[in-house]
């Protein structure tokens, strides 16, 4: 549910791969906004609830994070992950300026955030290679 309540972000195989859409609940208007790759899921509302980041796979094998302006009759997903890093699990800032995910980086799941807009992305700990860290979250506390 956007933090506004007035839309669902949802992921559904209709077109017999998963794809992220956005079910306005006032009009019931259902909207596909993940336009790249074959396997999109784990939608996660902005929170001012203008853009949706979502984990999209594409035909290699590392997945990305992408953006979507809800306002964009469009739908152009803008790249937010590097293409170094195979990331999933977007999660927005409570100020909507960085996104944090999990990345497999050198044979194992680390914590990184990058800023909504996009660019290098950096490694928030320094675990072991074999330490395995997923389900990435922020502080509401964080302004």
């Amino acid at each position: 549910l956007s933090p506004d309540g007035k839309m669902l972000a949802y992921v559904s195989d209709r077109t017999g791969q998963p794809q992220v859409y956005i079910l306005d609940l006032g009009s019931k208007k259902v909207t596909r906004i993940s336009k790249v790759g074959r396997y999109n899921t784990s939608p996660a509302w902005s929170p001012d609830s203008s853009m949706v980041a979502f984990t999209s796979q594409g035909t290699g094998s590392k997945s990305a994070i992408y953006r979507v302006r809800i306002d964009d009759n469009l739908g152009t997903p803008t790249r937010v992950s590097p293409e170094n890093i195979s990331s999933e699990s977007p999660t927005w800032s409570p100020d909507g300026s960085m996104v944090a995910f999990q990345g497999w980086q050198k044979g194992g799941w680390k914590i990184f955030y990058v800023l909504s807009t996009g660019g290098p992305a950096e490694r928030l700990t320094n675990s072991s290679q074999w330490m395995i860290e997923t389900g990435p979250s922020w502080s509401s506390r964080l302004r």
